[in-house]
C-alpha cells in the first residue's frame, strides 16, 4: 500500500526521532526539542495537570492543553518492585498457551525444534534462562517473541477479534486497568509488545472494539522511548512524548480514537533526570504474585536493560452487550472491522 500525503506527515515525527544520534547531547538536540517528559512538567507550558473523578489512582495526573479532551498521563505510578513483577508475568505465563502470540501465527522451519508448556513442558522464559544448549533452534523462544494477546483474541492479519479464541483474562491486569480507567471499566482484551532496540509502531487507531466509551489503558515497564500522539487523521502532526518505565497512559473520550505509536526505544540513551516522586501512592502490588527469586529478577532486569514492553488493556464489548448472542456478536465485530477504513 502506498503511503499517502496523511501518512507521510506522521511518518515524518517518527523518522525524525529515529534518526537521531542518541548520545549525551541528544535532549539538547533541535530535533527533540518538542520532545514532552511529564517527569517535570514545570518546563513545558503544554502540560497541565489534570484529574479524572472515574480512576481511583491517587498520583499525579497530567493531560496537554492541545489533547485534554480525554488523554491522561501519570509518571512514575508503578513501583520498581511491580514493574519487575509485572515485566516477570508478561515473559513467563502472559505469553504461553492458551494465549496467542506472533510466533504461533507462523509455522516452524523444519530445522526448528517444537517445544512448550504443552509438549515437554518448558517455557520460552525457562529456555532463554538456561541458554543455548547445542545446535537446536526452538521454535518457540523470546528472541522471536513481539506480542501476545489476552482475553479476546486479536488477529492482526484481518484486523478484527475471534469471538472463538479467548483465553482467560489475567485479574491481575484487570484491577490495574480499573485503577486508572475505573470500576465500570471492565478490560476484556490486552495486547501485550516486547519491543527491541530497533522497534517501532506504525501510526493506527485503537478502532476495532465494539465500545469506544471505554479507553484504553497503557503500562510501560523497561527501556524508555518515544511515543507519538496525534489527531483523528494522519495529516495533523503527532506530538512525540517521553514515556519512561513506570508510566501509565490513558486514552479516553475525544482522545480514544487518536493515531498514536512509537517512534523509537532509547537504549543507552543520556535522559534527563526523573524527578523523583515516590512520596505519591504509587501501585505497588499484584493480587496474585509470588515472589520472584533473585536470579528470576536479575533474568528479568538483564531483558529490560535492552527491551520495553507494553501492556495495553481495553474493553471490546459494550456493558448492555455482555448477554448477547454470540452470533450477533461475530456479525457486530465483523461489521465494525469492514468499515474501518485507513
Amino acid at each position: 500500500m502506498n503511503s499517502t500525503k496523511a501518512d507521510e506527515n506522521f511518518k515524518a515525527v517518527q523518522q525524525r526521532y529515529r534518526q537521531v544520534k542518541c548520545d549525551g547531547r541528544w535532549w539538547t538536540s533541535d530535533e527533540t526539542r518538542d520532545l514532552i517528559d511529564f517527569s517535570e512538567p514545570s518546563l513545558s507550558d503544554d502540560i497541565v495537570a489534570a484529574s479524572c473523578s472515574s480512576a481511583s489512582y491517587n498520583g499525579p495526573l497530567f493531560t496537554l492543553r492541545e489533547y485534554n479532551d480525554g488523554f491522561f498521563f501519570a509518571p512514575n505510578a508503578l513501583s520498581k518492585s511491580l514493574q519487575l513483577k509485572l515485566a516477570a508475568r508478561c515473559l513467563m505465563s502472559y505469553c504461553e498457551p492458551p494465549h496467542d502470540t506472533n510466533i504461533d501465527q507462523v509455522p516452524p522451519k523444519v530445522d526448528e525444534v517444537v517445544s512448550g508448556v504443552e509438549i515437554d513442558e518448558t517455557t520460552m522464559w525457562e529456555r532463554h534462562c538456561r541458554g543455548s544448549t547445542g545446535q537446536n533452534k526452538h521454535y518457540r523462544s523470546i528472541k522471536k517473541l513481539a506480542w501476545a494477546t489476552n482475553g479476546w483474541n486479536y488477529d492482526w492479519t484481518l484486523r478484527k477479534y475471534h469471538e472463538g479464541k479467548i483465553s482467560p483474562f489475567p485479574e491481575n491486569l484487570t484491577n490495574l486497568g480499573k485503577i486508572f480507567g475505573g470500576q465500570s471499566f471492565n478490560p476484556q482484551a490486552s495486547i501485550i509488545n516486547f519491543y527491541h532496540s530497533k522497534s517501532l509502531m506504525g501510526g493506527h487507531q485503537d478502532d476495532l472494539e465494539l465500545t469506544f466509551e471505554k479507553p484504553v489503558v497503557s503500562f510501560s515497564v523497561g527501556v524508555p522511548c518515544v511515543f507519538l500522539l496525534g489527531g483523528l487523521t494522519k495529516d495533523e502532526k503527532p506530538t512525540p512524548i517521553l514515556v519512561r518505565p513506570g508510566d501509565v497512559l490513558v486514552m479516553g473520550g475525544g482522545s480514544r480514537l487518536r493515531f498514536h505509536g512509537m517512534a523509537r526505544l532509547l537504549v543507552d540513551c543520556s535522559l534527563p533526570d526523573h524527578v523523583d516522586r515516590t512520596g505519591h501512592d504509587q501501585i505497588d502490588e499484584l493480587k496474585d504474585s509470588a515472589e520472584l527469586s533473585q536470579k528470576e529478577e536479575e533474568e528479568v532486569e538483564r531483558y529490560l536493560k535492552n527491551h520495553r514492553i507494553n501492556i495495553n488493556v481495553r474493553q471490546v464489548l459494550p456493558d448492555e452487550g455482555r448477554e448477547r448472542e454470540s452470533g450477533q456478536m461475530t456479525t457486530e465485530i465483523k461489521k465494525n472491522s469492514d468499515n474501518v477504513t485507513n
